[in-house]
Parts: structure tokens; sequence; C-alpha cells
């Protein structure tokens, strides 16, 4: 999970409202790269009650309940969760490198932040903190403009370009 970036993500949590909650759905799979009981230490002492590490997940729950999908790794490909958010209705933050990036626009389809900076994540976040009355028309309108442009269809296009196949 160390190439997850969790650590950044939880930076920049920790800085927000003591409403603010990281959800880690998934489980390490004990490479050399996974770091999730550093992850798992630093989030429940930076987080507290706050970090809540799922572990793994079914399927069809990895986005229940959640307010905003945050891809904290900028050396992501492809972005296939991002693209599974935005077709489910959930809010996307992605870095300004890599896949993910390719599929957000700012402040339109989802927000973006600079790769690597956990106070501009925390901005960001702020931006689009659910509790906040000034986020709601950003949040809305970003979910509404993914929803009408991100389809099933779109969605495999994607999917497919990436992998360089067409259909």
């Amino acid at each position: 999970m160390k190439e997850k970036h969790h650590l950044l993500l939880a930076e920049a949590i920790a800085g927000l409202n003591d409403e603010s909650v990281m959800i880690v759905r998934g489980s390490g799979d004990g490479s050399v790269n996974d770091n999730s009981d550093e992850v798992r230490a630093y989030g429940q002492a930076e987080l507290g009650n706050r970090f809540i590490d799922e572990g793994k997940v079914a399927p069809e729950r990895v986005l229940d309940n959640l307010d905003v999908v945050v891809v904290a790794n900028h050396r992501e490909p492809m972005g296939r969760t991002v693209l599974e958010a935005q077709l489910s209705g959930v809010l996307v933050v992605v870095p300004d490198q890599g896949g993910s990036s390719e599929l957000v626009k700012d402040q339109e389809t989802g927000r973006v932040y600079r790769a690597g900076d956990s106070n501009h994540l925390r901005e960001v976040l702020a931006s689009i903190d659910p509790a906040s009355d000034s986020a709601s028309e950003l949040r809305a309108r970003a979910l509404q403009q993914a929803q009408d442009t991100v389809t099933p269809q779109s969605y495999a296009e994607h999917y497919l370009s990436a992998l360089g196949a067409a259909l």
C-alpha cells in the first residue's frame, strides 16, 4: 500500500474538521511495498477513531456510503476506480499526474490537487466538505457533470483505450 500514498491522505485528513473520516478498503498484500501496518499505525495515531480500516470488502460494497473517493497515488496508470466512482455518483479527488488526472476536469467532474502535496490535498478536501453549505453547489455540479459524461459506454472506451484496444 506504500505505492498508494495512504500516508499522504491521512496527513491531509488530519488537518480537516473532526467529522472527516478516512476509510481504507482492501488490504495489504504482504509485498515489499506493502506498508499497511505503518498506514494503520499512522492513521490511528493521527486520526484516532476517524481512521477506519475495513480490510477486504465485497466488490459491490467498495463505494458504499462514501462521500468522496481520493486517489492519492499519482503513478496510477488507469483510473478505473475513478470511473466506477463517477458512475456510482461518488465525487472523486485525484492528483494532477497519472491516469486518474486524465478522467477528471477540476471543478467540473471532480477535483484535482497537486500530486504529493498533502497541504493542497487538504485544501481541496476542505472545499468539498459535505458539511459545508458553500461546497454543496460545487459538489452537486461536479457529480451531475460526471454522471452526464461518464456512461458505461464511455467507461469501456476509456478503459479499453488505456489497454491499447478499441471497441
